[in-house]
């Protein structure tokens, strides 16, 4: 089976709603796949505190382009009998 991978950090900046337990470094890595670019998304939030509160509104702004040309890959899927 063959995909089509579109790079989704060109698509410009995302809204992420903070889940219970969640962490900035946590966010980077989810995002970005590098847990250390938190401070892209401190810099596009300055009202956000170091321990995020759930439900918390967040802009996930787009990264730089790469310079090896890698990109992070999301898949999303769905379970049956799970919610």
């Amino acid at each position: 089976m063959l995909l089509p991978l579109v790079r989704s950090e060109s698509l410009g900046r995302r809204e992420h709603v903070v889940r219970s337990g969640e962490t900035l470094s946590d966010l980077a890595n989810l995002y970005y796949s590098d847990p250390s670019a938190y401070p892209l998304i401190v810099r596009a939030n300055p009202a956000v505190a170091e321990t995020l509160e759930i439900g918390d509104r967040l802009t996930i702004p787009a990264r730089e382009q790469r310079r090896d040309g890698s990109f992070v890959v999301e898949l999303s899927y769905t379970v049956e009998g799970e919610p």
